[in-house]
């Protein structure tokens, strides 16, 4: 299989990246950011 740009690609890909780049609301500390974050967020972005 070859790209766009014409290289070559594995029919198997089997691996995904993926980066994230969060930023706290002013004010916050960072324990309330990664309470929420844990807590809230990672839950509802599991489901």
């Amino acid at each position: 299989m070859t790209t766009r740009t014409g290289r070559q690609r594995s029919a198997n890909w089997g691996m995904v990246k993926f980066v994230v780049v969060l930023r706290r609301k002013p004010g916050t500390t960072h324990a309330q950011f990664r309470r929420y974050f844990d807590d809230i967020h990672a839950p509802l972005a599991r489901q």
